[in-house]
């Protein structure tokens, strides 16, 4: 872990665009992966949270980053699908769906989704209109509780509607202790939203979801 402290002040909600700067043929870059490209942990051991429709009051606020976190956010695709876009889950326990969407990829309690502890939980996100899909990756939360493991057991769907799914893929663990967990479909598959579903019962935790085409 690096130990130099973060800048003297925090950028303000104006300084930078809110949701990201469009970049060449179209595709979306966050702002941490914007500041990130051109750090390291060694040169930047706090990352700033970038205001969002589903995390407005987080905006902006410092923690601490390691260098697992660091590769993980610069192997996250700015051409992920889901960034931003409406999600929903089967229950909420404290934290909403969006908060797995927001762009902050941190892995402890309040920047995670969680749901309830009942059986066969799911979290869903619309992508806006049919894609292909072909791999989907999950922060993990790992950061802040040993329950990493909540992500074993669970199954990645694809739908063109929300009432007919089909099997991307599954992960079955073990999940303890693994920051960024990615599955790739088993096929080739076209669809506007991706459901993951818990097999066994137990809370769903999903940090940051990452889908690409």
């Amino acid at each position: 872990m690096a130990t130099n402290t973060p800048p003297a002040s925090n950028p303000t909600a104006t300084s930078q665009p809110p949701y990201g700067t469009p970049v060449a043929q179209g595709t979306f870059m966050p702002p941490h992966l914007q500041y990130l490209i051109q750090q390291s942990p060694a040169q930047f051991a706090y990352m700033y949270a970038p205001a969002s429709p589903q995390n407005v009051s987080q905006a902006h606020t410092a923690t601490p980053i390691d260098s697992a976190m660091y590769n993980a956010i610069l192997r996250s695709s700015s051409e992920s699908l889901s960034t931003f876009k409406q999600a929903e889950q089967s229950s909420t326990h404290d934290w909403p769906a969006g908060l797995a969407v927001e762009g902050d990829p941190r892995s402890s309690y309040q920047y995670c989704s969680l749901t309830n502890d009942q059986p066969g939980e799911w979290w869903m996100v619309d992508l806006g209109r049919v894609f292909q899909v072909t791999t989907v990756t999950i922060i993990n939360r790992i950061h802040d509780c040993n329950c990493g493991g909540r992500l074993d057991g669970i199954v990645y769907e694809v739908g063109i509607a929300t009432v007919s799914w089909e099997e991307c893929g599954r992960f079955l663990g073990p999940a303890d202790g693994v920051l960024n967990i990615t599955t790739t479909c088993n096929r080739t598959m076209h669809g506007r939203y991706v459901r993951i579903r818990k097999i066994k019962q137990d809370y769903l935790t999903l940090c940051e979801v990452y889908v690409y085409s």
